[in-house]
């Protein structure tokens, strides 16, 4: 097309092409008077269109909330805030925040002592059994001590922890000081001048024993969960195993073939106690049924996560014999397992995840757990996606060999 024909376009009537096309002459006279006209309502159609939309959105979302729903990018963000919440949480990996756990395992075996240790290790932010923490306000709810062993078992987890002293941020409700009173758990949470970082209960039996019973368990799980989520503080319930069955003997938590949660049936009280938990440890004395040189084993599962563990504790004595903390073990033979110890010393400083299913001769989910097991032991860490190094004492050795 030349600058002719184009000059020649720009001449012609729009009326008589309208009328050409077969349109109304009324249509062709008023089309090109309209055509601003056209343009505006369109404009105010896709204009309303946007503002349809942006309320429908708007809609849907108070929708969504008010009936507690989720679409699928808010589902992604509850599970990025519950997976920050475990790994940030009370104690990074072991204890979430806005939620209730279990401490499970026989009286007498030292539950106090744990309890209180890692009470204190919060308060001060240091490290709990190796796994990180987030200091905060700590309430250790004590109905298991009196006020002068409360006193003297802080002290001394205090000594063994390094702290200078007991941190004003860990506070003790005493049963003696409370003239028989029961603890108010959610007035407590409530009117906190600070949000509690982790709130234990030592134990749930002396606590509430409504607990145990099948017709209240489930309700009584619901609040505490409740008091959890709105105070967003962990909240650690020390309970009881049921007692022995002199036919039917507990598994023992050590051996590889005994389940986490197939140990926990022996908790006292009603399913609803541990189904309604996010993390349930347990932990068993060792002494006299192994050669392991260990007071006490934990082993634990997280919801959503599966199991973890074991980890081994050692009761550390001061000068004068008198144990005041605990430290994880960290041997090879905690391995308990001799096919799993060769499999172990076949690994490089260094490996990836293919390399430990070759050394271990297993499938992906076994030897994953093998895995686990060995970083709970302290002989191996997770540097990446599928990477890991070796921690154990021998390759420490090899190393100084090397740089000898």
């Amino acid at each position: 097309m030349n600058d002719h024909d184009t000059d020649q376009l720009e001449k012609v009537d729009p009326s008589e092409v309208f009328t050409a096309l077969g349109f109304p002459k009324e249509v062709a006279v008023n089309a090109e008077s309209d055509s601003g006209e056209c343009q505006s309502m369109a404009t105010n159609v896709v204009t309303s269109s946007e503002g349809e939309a942006k309320q429908s959105e708007a809609e849907l979302e108070v929708w969504l909330s008010m009936n507690y729903l989720l679409n699928h990018e808010n589902l992604g963000d509850e599970c990025a805030k519950a997976e920050r919440s475990s790994k940030t949480g009370a104690v990074a990996g072991f204890l979430p925040r806005r939620a209730v756990s279990f401490l499970v395992g026989d009286s007498g075996i030292g539950k106090s002592p744990l309890a209180y240790q890692l009470g204190l290790s919060v308060a001060a932010g240091v490290p709990f059994l190796g796994m990180e923490t987030e200091s905060g306000l700590v309430i250790m709810g004590d109905y298991e001590n009196g006020m002068e062993e409360s006193l003297n078992m802080s002290k001394q987890v205090a000594r063994f922890l390094g702290i200078s002293k007991v941190p004003n941020n860990f506070v003790v409700w005493s049963a003696d000081h409370a003239n028989g009173k029961s603890m108010d758990i959610q007035s407590i949470c409530e009117r906190a001048p600070q949000k509690p970082r982790l709130l234990i209960i030592d134990s749930l039996r002396s606590h509430d024993a409504h607990f145990e019973k099948h017709d209240h368990a489930a309700e009584k799980m619901n609040q505490l969960n409740r008091v959890a989520h709105k105070s967003g503080a962990a909240i650690l319930l020390i309970h009881h195993t049921r007692k022995p069955n002199r036919e039917h003997s507990a598994p023992a938590l050590y051996s590889d073939d005994t389940r986490v949660m197939q140990w926990l049936k022996e908790t006292a009280g009603g399913g609803a106690l541990m189904n309604q938990s996010h993390t349930r440890i347990a932990v068993d004395s060792i002494d006299g049924r192994s050669h392991l040189d260990a007071a006490l084993i934990l082993r634990w599962y997280r919801k959503g996560k599966g199991e973890a563990g074991p980890l081994y504790l050692e009761r550390v004595c001061d000068g004068d014999g008198e144990p005041f903390g605990y430290r994880a073990l960290t041997d090879l033979r905690l391995m308990t397992n001799p096919d799993q110890e060769a499999a172990f010393r076949k690994l490089p400083v260094k490996f990836v995840f293919n390399e430990a299913k070759k050394a271990f001769g297993r499938t992906d989910d076994p030897t994953n757990k093998w895995l686990r097991k060995c970083a709970s032991l302290g002989l191996v860490k997770k540097v990446g996606r599928g990477r890991y190094e070796r921690t154990d004492k021998t390759t420490d050795a090899a190393a100084d060999l090397v740089g000898k």
